[in-house]
Protein backbone atom coordinates (compact mmCIF):
# COMPACT_ATOMS: atom_id res chain seq x y z
CA UNK A 1 0.00 0.00 0.00
CA UNK A 2 3.08 2.47 1.27
CA UNK A 3 4.32 1.85 -2.88
CA UNK A 4 1.19 3.06 -4.34
CA UNK A 5 0.84 6.21 -2.10
CA UNK A 6 4.99 6.54 -3.17
CA UNK A 7 3.82 6.44 -6.78
CA UNK A 8 0.56 7.77 -6.56
CA UNK A 9 2.34 10.88 -5.05
CA UNK A 10 5.46 10.79 -6.96
CA UNK A 11 2.74 11.08 -10.08
CA UNK A 12 0.69 13.92 -8.73
CA UNK A 13 4.06 15.70 -8.02
CA UNK A 14 5.47 15.02 -11.53
CA UNK A 15 1.89 16.43 -13.33
CA UNK A 16 1.57 19.50 -11.06
CA UNK A 17 5.22 20.46 -12.08
CA UNK A 18 5.02 20.21 -15.58
CA UNK A 19 0.99 22.12 -15.51
CA UNK A 20 2.92 24.64 -13.77
CA UNK A 21 5.85 24.62 -16.81
CA UNK A 22 3.48 24.29 -19.69
CA UNK A 23 1.19 27.73 -18.15
CA UNK A 24 4.68 29.45 -17.52
CA UNK A 25 5.87 29.35 -21.25
CA UNK A 26 2.36 31.05 -21.85
CA UNK A 27 0.42 31.04 -25.58
CA UNK A 28 3.33 30.72 -28.76
CA UNK A 29 2.66 33.93 -30.79
CA UNK A 30 1.23 33.20 -34.29
CA UNK A 31 4.12 32.98 -36.97
CA UNK A 32 5.01 32.85 -41.01
CA UNK A 33 8.27 31.72 -41.83
CA UNK A 34 9.56 30.65 -44.99
CA UNK A 35 12.56 30.63 -47.21
CA UNK A 36 11.13 30.65 -50.91
CA UNK A 37 12.23 31.22 -54.92
CA UNK A 38 9.91 33.24 -56.86
CA UNK A 39 9.66 33.98 -60.45
CA UNK A 40 9.34 37.73 -59.94
CA UNK A 41 7.83 39.48 -63.05
CA UNK A 42 9.44 42.98 -62.17
CA UNK A 43 12.91 40.77 -62.23
CA UNK A 44 12.83 39.70 -66.20
CA UNK A 45 15.56 37.44 -65.26
CA UNK A 46 13.76 34.44 -63.27
CA UNK A 47 13.84 33.61 -59.82
CA UNK A 48 14.00 35.73 -56.72
CA UNK A 49 14.38 34.56 -53.30
CA UNK A 50 12.86 35.79 -49.60
CA UNK A 51 13.81 34.49 -46.58
CA UNK A 52 11.39 35.34 -43.26
CA UNK A 53 10.85 35.23 -40.08
CA UNK A 54 7.65 37.47 -38.86
CA UNK A 55 5.96 36.81 -35.30
CA UNK A 56 2.39 38.57 -34.37
CA UNK A 57 3.25 39.60 -30.64
CA UNK A 58 0.20 41.70 -30.57
CA UNK A 59 -1.75 38.70 -30.17
CA UNK A 60 -0.56 37.71 -26.92
CA UNK A 61 0.30 40.94 -25.53
CA UNK A 62 3.79 41.39 -26.80
CA UNK A 63 5.65 42.98 -29.49
CA UNK A 64 5.45 42.09 -33.37
CA UNK A 65 8.93 41.34 -34.59
CA UNK A 66 10.96 39.87 -37.05
CA UNK A 67 12.91 40.20 -40.30
CA UNK A 68 12.47 39.85 -44.01
CA UNK A 69 15.24 39.38 -46.67
CA UNK A 70 14.74 39.54 -50.23
CA UNK A 71 16.92 39.67 -53.26
CA UNK A 72 17.46 39.06 -56.87
CA UNK A 73 20.08 39.90 -59.85
CA UNK A 74 19.75 43.42 -59.51
CA UNK A 75 20.35 43.11 -55.33
CA UNK A 76 18.89 42.73 -52.32
CA UNK A 77 17.34 44.15 -49.10
CA UNK A 78 16.66 43.45 -45.71
CA UNK A 79 13.43 44.35 -43.88
CA UNK A 80 13.26 44.88 -39.89
CA UNK A 81 9.26 43.95 -39.01
CA UNK A 82 7.73 46.14 -37.07
CA UNK A 83 3.41 44.98 -38.18
CA UNK A 84 2.39 41.08 -38.40
CA UNK A 85 -0.62 40.08 -38.13
CA UNK A 86 -1.45 36.20 -38.80
CA UNK A 87 -4.90 35.49 -39.65
CA UNK A 88 -5.72 31.76 -40.52
CA UNK A 89 -3.50 30.99 -43.21
CA UNK A 90 -2.55 34.41 -44.37
CA UNK A 91 0.25 36.95 -43.02
CA UNK A 92 0.53 40.44 -43.69
CA UNK A 93 3.70 41.98 -42.66
CA UNK A 94 5.67 45.48 -42.53
CA UNK A 95 9.12 46.94 -42.09
CA UNK A 96 11.29 49.43 -42.83
CA UNK A 97 14.31 48.72 -45.00
CA UNK A 98 17.65 48.42 -42.95
CA UNK A 99 19.82 47.57 -45.76
CA UNK A 100 19.62 48.26 -49.29
CA UNK A 101 21.25 47.64 -52.97
CA UNK A 102 18.04 47.42 -54.85
CA UNK A 103 17.04 50.15 -56.99
CA UNK A 104 13.13 49.58 -55.48
CA UNK A 105 14.23 50.94 -51.73
CA UNK A 106 16.07 53.05 -50.08
CA UNK A 107 16.52 52.72 -46.31
CA UNK A 108 13.95 53.73 -44.22
CA UNK A 109 11.17 52.60 -46.75
CA UNK A 110 8.35 50.61 -45.64
CA UNK A 111 7.65 47.56 -47.43
CA UNK A 112 4.46 45.74 -47.23
CA UNK A 113 4.23 41.85 -47.49
CA UNK A 114 1.30 39.60 -47.87
CA UNK A 115 1.87 35.58 -47.57
CA UNK A 116 -0.76 33.01 -48.17
CA UNK A 117 0.62 29.29 -46.71
CA UNK A 118 -1.42 26.75 -49.42
CA UNK A 119 -1.57 23.94 -46.61
CA UNK A 120 0.25 21.33 -48.85
CA UNK A 121 4.01 20.39 -48.35
CA UNK A 122 6.54 22.41 -49.99
CA UNK A 123 5.54 25.28 -52.33
CA UNK A 124 2.17 23.74 -53.80
CA UNK A 125 -0.42 26.32 -53.40
CA UNK A 126 2.28 28.98 -51.57
CA UNK A 127 1.60 32.76 -52.47
CA UNK A 128 3.68 36.01 -52.07
CA UNK A 129 2.88 39.29 -52.56
CA UNK A 130 4.63 43.11 -51.74
CA UNK A 131 4.95 46.86 -52.81
CA UNK A 132 6.69 49.64 -51.08
CA UNK A 133 5.89 52.68 -49.14
CA UNK A 134 1.51 50.95 -50.44
CA UNK A 135 2.29 52.01 -53.62
CA UNK A 136 0.33 49.26 -55.97
CA UNK A 137 1.72 46.11 -55.88
CA UNK A 138 2.09 43.56 -58.08
CA UNK A 139 -0.63 40.29 -57.80
CA UNK A 140 -0.15 37.60 -55.41
CA UNK A 141 2.79 35.15 -56.75
CA UNK A 142 3.31 31.95 -57.09
CA UNK A 143 5.90 30.50 -54.90
CA UNK A 144 7.91 28.11 -57.34
CA UNK A 145 10.43 26.27 -54.78
CA UNK A 146 10.83 25.99 -50.80
CA UNK A 147 8.21 26.65 -48.26
CA UNK A 148 6.04 29.08 -46.65
CA UNK A 149 4.34 28.19 -43.35
CA UNK A 150 1.93 30.12 -41.57
CA UNK A 151 1.16 29.52 -38.01
CA UNK A 152 -2.44 30.92 -36.45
Amino acid sequence: MKKYILVGGVLLFVFALSASFSFAAGKAAPKATGEIWFDHPATYYGFAYSRFDAHDGTAIGKTDKGEFYYSDWTGYYLLELNSVTVTGNTAYFSGSVIASNHSCCSLENTVYISVLDGGTPGSNGDLLNGNVNNSVGVPFIPVTAGNLVVHD
